[in-house]
């Protein structure tokens, strides 16, 4: 087994990878809620330090509407930034 890196082209694609025993991918454990999967088995790590996460979008994309989402739905809501990328993965990636 080795590890993905940029292998896949999105995330979706790097699980495809892992679930045909193509190699490893460490992920947040939000990824067990918002990426379910009866073939990929996500394994707790538990002596890893946390993984952090946060959204980040283009420079020359920066509106004020992207502003003010990120400053008052982020901090110290796991739910909502659980739902940002989730919307932000499928519409990156579509």
């Amino acid at each position: 087994m080795t590890s993905l890196g940029p292998v896949g082209g999105t995330f979706s694609e790097m699980l495809s990878l892992v679930a045909m025993g193509k190699g490893v991918l460490p992920v947040g454990e939000h990824s067990r809620t918002y990426y379910p999967r009866p073939d990929v088995a996500y394994v707790p790590v538990r002596d890893a330090p946390p993984i952090e996460r946060g959204a980040v979008w283009p420079a020359t994309n920066t509106t004020t509407r992207v502003r003010e989402s990120a400053v008052t739905q982020l901090p110290g809501d796991a739910t909502a930034l659980g739902h940002l990328m989730s919307a932000l993965d499928t519409a990156l990636c579509t």
